[in-house]
């Protein structure tokens, strides 16, 4: 390192890269990781064109910057996701159409009619603050291991889950992980 460089290195000692929140690479990874949860909870055992996958990941970027705060809207998104597939199992049913008409925020049959099961659940929440808390522990879980993918992190929440006996919750937080430690999808 050159004087001159380290000088200025000492005077700034922010890194060059700082991210601020809501900044195009923020969201770019909270779209991304929205997908790769939506497709690991959904449609993991589905494989997508790289079309069909942009498409998704449009919506789904239309859903988290459509508020005021991407970030609650990311974990607000996952909640949905964990109910819309609590539903599709409450109706015995395996039929999803394609991630990318799924979540068109002209499908009110699609992701769209989830916001009405979340509120329910918020307004539960005013009076029993941990009524299904584990869902939003999910959404928190997943964006801290894509954000930082090792070891402790993996551990640390899959003994959450256990602890919670959260069978269903800790099977799809480990596909998650799964497919985000393999670059799948």
């Amino acid at each position: 390192m050159t004087q001159s460089s380290a000088t200025s290195h000492l005077s700034n000692p922010l890194p060059d890269f700082s991210v601020i929140f809501g900044n195009k690479d923020e969201i770019t990874n909270l779209v991304d990781t929205a997908w790769l949860f939506t497709y690991s909870t959904l449609w993991n055992n589905h494989e997508f064109s790289s079309l069909e996958k942009s498409e998704a990941k449009y919506y789904i970027k239309e859903w988290i910057t459509g508020g005021k705060k991407p970030l609650k809207a990311f974990t607000n998104f996952c909640q949905r996701i964990i109910l819309a597939r609590q539903n599709i199992k409450s109706l015995n049913t395996d039929f999803l159409t394609l991630p990318s008409l799924w979540l068109d925020k002209e499908n009110i049959e699609g992701y769209a009619s989830t916001k009405e099961l979340l509120e329910r659940i918020k307004v539960i929440r005013h009076s029993l603050p941990n009524f299904q808390i584990e869902i939003k522990a999910l959404a928190e879980a997943v964006l801290e291991f894509a954000e930082e993918p090792t070891k402790e992190n993996f551990i640390y929440w899959r003994s959450y889950f256990i602890e919670k006996d959260e069978p269903v919750l800790l099977n799809i937080y480990s596909v998650f992980a799964a497919n985000k430690t393999f670059n799948i999808q």
